[in-house]
Protein backbone atom coordinates (compact mmCIF):
# COMPACT_ATOMS: atom_id res chain seq x y z
CA UNK A 1 0.00 0.00 0.00
CA UNK A 2 1.01 3.60 -0.79
CA UNK A 3 1.31 6.65 1.34
CA UNK A 4 -0.28 9.40 -0.66
CA UNK A 5 0.13 13.31 -0.50
CA UNK A 6 -3.02 15.46 0.16
CA UNK A 7 -2.45 16.72 -3.47
CA UNK A 8 -2.59 13.12 -4.85
CA UNK A 9 -5.47 12.68 -3.05
CA UNK A 10 -6.96 16.08 -4.85
CA UNK A 11 -6.43 14.60 -8.49
CA UNK A 12 -7.15 10.94 -7.79
CA UNK A 13 -10.78 12.28 -6.90
CA UNK A 14 -10.31 14.24 -9.91
CA UNK A 15 -9.52 11.53 -12.12
CA UNK A 16 -6.44 12.51 -13.16
CA UNK A 17 -3.27 10.98 -12.73
CA UNK A 18 -1.01 11.27 -9.47
CA UNK A 19 1.92 12.85 -11.09
CA UNK A 20 0.63 15.96 -13.35
CA UNK A 21 2.54 15.80 -16.72
CA UNK A 22 5.06 18.80 -15.99
CA UNK A 23 6.68 16.46 -13.51
CA UNK A 24 4.49 17.86 -10.66
CA UNK A 25 4.74 18.60 -6.83
CA UNK A 26 6.37 21.88 -7.55
CA UNK A 27 5.64 24.80 -5.79
CA UNK A 28 5.85 28.39 -6.75
CA UNK A 29 4.98 31.66 -6.01
CA UNK A 30 4.91 35.40 -7.02
CA UNK A 31 4.68 38.86 -5.20
CA UNK A 32 4.41 42.47 -6.59
CA UNK A 33 4.43 45.98 -5.00
CA UNK A 34 3.25 49.07 -6.68
CA UNK A 35 4.19 52.37 -5.13
CA UNK A 36 3.40 55.89 -5.69
CA UNK A 37 5.12 59.07 -5.04
CA UNK A 38 3.43 62.04 -4.58
CA UNK A 39 4.74 65.41 -4.53
CA UNK A 40 3.04 68.80 -3.33
CA UNK A 41 3.90 71.62 -5.58
CA UNK A 42 1.85 74.39 -4.28
CA UNK A 43 3.90 77.64 -4.39
CA UNK A 44 3.87 80.96 -2.05
CA UNK A 45 4.39 84.08 -4.59
CA UNK A 46 4.42 87.17 -3.47
CA UNK A 47 2.73 90.51 -5.04
CA UNK A 48 4.48 90.60 -8.60
CA UNK A 49 6.53 87.73 -7.67
CA UNK A 50 6.94 84.37 -10.50
CA UNK A 51 7.26 80.93 -9.11
CA UNK A 52 9.07 78.58 -10.58
CA UNK A 53 8.87 74.71 -10.01
CA UNK A 54 11.27 71.83 -11.81
CA UNK A 55 10.87 68.31 -12.15
CA UNK A 56 13.93 66.65 -14.79
CA UNK A 57 12.73 68.40 -17.26
CA UNK A 58 9.56 70.09 -16.82
CA UNK A 59 9.34 73.39 -15.76
CA UNK A 60 5.91 75.14 -14.64
CA UNK A 61 5.88 79.36 -13.80
CA UNK A 62 2.98 80.82 -12.09
CA UNK A 63 2.69 84.23 -12.16
CA UNK A 64 -0.25 85.74 -10.53
CA UNK A 65 -2.54 88.62 -11.13
CA UNK A 66 -2.72 90.67 -7.93
CA UNK A 67 -5.27 93.10 -9.78
CA UNK A 68 -8.05 89.98 -9.89
CA UNK A 69 -7.17 88.71 -6.46
CA UNK A 70 -7.93 92.48 -4.91
CA UNK A 71 -10.87 92.92 -7.53
CA UNK A 72 -11.85 89.32 -6.11
CA UNK A 73 -11.33 90.15 -2.29
CA UNK A 74 -13.49 92.81 -2.86
CA UNK A 75 -16.77 91.25 -4.47
CA UNK A 76 -16.84 88.82 -1.74
CA UNK A 77 -16.38 91.76 1.01
CA UNK A 78 -19.33 93.03 -1.04
CA UNK A 79 -21.29 90.05 -1.34
CA UNK A 80 -20.92 89.09 2.74
CA UNK A 81 -21.76 93.17 3.26
CA UNK A 82 -25.10 92.75 1.10
CA UNK A 83 -25.81 89.06 2.92
CA UNK A 84 -25.17 91.11 6.31
CA UNK A 85 -27.84 93.87 5.24
CA UNK A 86 -30.44 91.38 3.38
CA UNK A 87 -30.56 89.79 7.07
CA UNK A 88 -30.83 92.87 8.49
CA UNK A 89 -33.65 93.63 6.50
CA UNK A 90 -35.45 90.08 6.85
CA UNK A 91 -35.71 90.26 10.69
CA UNK A 92 -37.16 94.11 9.75
CA UNK A 93 -40.02 93.06 7.80
CA UNK A 94 -40.32 89.46 9.86
CA UNK A 95 -40.76 91.94 12.79
CA UNK A 96 -43.44 93.98 11.22
CA UNK A 97 -44.94 91.00 10.05
CA UNK A 98 -45.53 89.58 13.18
CA UNK A 99 -46.61 93.33 14.51
CA UNK A 100 -49.24 93.16 12.52
CA UNK A 101 -50.38 89.61 13.26
CA UNK A 102 -50.28 90.40 16.85
CA UNK A 103 -53.40 93.24 16.07
CA UNK A 104 -55.08 91.23 13.60
CA UNK A 105 -55.68 88.89 16.51
CA UNK A 106 -55.92 91.38 19.41
CA UNK A 107 -58.65 92.82 17.11
CA UNK A 108 -59.99 89.18 16.07
CA UNK A 109 -60.43 88.19 19.80
CA UNK A 110 -62.52 91.80 20.42
CA UNK A 111 -64.43 91.13 17.66
CA UNK A 112 -65.36 87.67 18.81
CA UNK A 113 -66.10 88.99 22.53
CA UNK A 114 -68.09 91.46 21.61
CA UNK A 115 -69.92 89.16 19.40
CA UNK A 116 -70.36 86.89 22.26
CA UNK A 117 -72.27 89.16 24.40
CA UNK A 118 -74.49 90.00 21.46
CA UNK A 119 -75.38 86.66 21.04
CA UNK A 120 -75.71 86.06 25.11
CA UNK A 121 -77.90 89.52 25.20
CA UNK A 122 -79.96 88.24 21.95
CA UNK A 123 -80.60 84.59 23.87
CA UNK A 124 -81.69 86.67 27.05
CA UNK A 125 -84.34 88.72 25.07
CA UNK A 126 -85.88 85.01 23.08
CA UNK A 127 -86.06 83.92 26.12
CA UNK A 128 -88.01 86.42 27.76
CA UNK A 129 -89.98 86.38 24.65
CA UNK A 130 -90.83 83.09 24.90
CA UNK A 131 -91.99 83.37 28.91
CA UNK A 132 -94.20 86.36 27.66
CA UNK A 133 -95.47 84.36 24.94
CA UNK A 134 -96.65 81.00 27.16
CA UNK A 135 -98.03 83.51 29.29
CA UNK A 136 -100.13 85.09 26.96
CA UNK A 137 -101.20 81.92 25.88
CA UNK A 138 -102.54 81.11 29.44
CA UNK A 139 -104.14 84.69 29.42
CA UNK A 140 -105.73 83.92 26.15
CA UNK A 141 -106.73 80.67 27.29
CA UNK A 142 -108.35 82.06 30.44
CA UNK A 143 -110.34 84.98 28.27
CA UNK A 144 -111.43 81.66 25.69
CA UNK A 145 -112.54 79.84 28.65
CA UNK A 146 -114.76 83.28 29.95
CA UNK A 147 -116.18 83.88 26.87
CA UNK A 148 -117.00 80.16 26.05
CA UNK A 149 -118.86 79.79 29.84
CA UNK A 150 -120.57 83.19 28.88
CA UNK A 151 -121.97 82.13 25.61
CA UNK A 152 -123.01 78.65 27.51
CA UNK A 153 -124.53 80.50 29.91
CA UNK A 154 -126.81 82.58 27.15
CA UNK A 155 -127.74 79.56 25.80
CA UNK A 156 -128.92 77.98 28.60
CA UNK A 157 -130.83 80.67 29.46
CA UNK A 158 -131.83 80.97 25.69
CA UNK A 159 -133.00 77.25 26.07
CA UNK A 160 -134.85 77.68 29.48
CA UNK A 161 -137.16 80.32 28.28
CA UNK A 162 -138.68 78.41 25.47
Amino acid sequence: MRILRPEQIQLARLGLPLVPANGGGGGSSSSSSQSTNQVDRRQVVDNGSVGVSSDTSTVNVSILDQGAIAGARDIAANALALVAASDQQTGQNLSTVLGFARDVFTTGIGVLDKAGKQIDAQTGLIAKAYDNAQGEGTQKNLVAAAALATVAIVAVKAWGNK
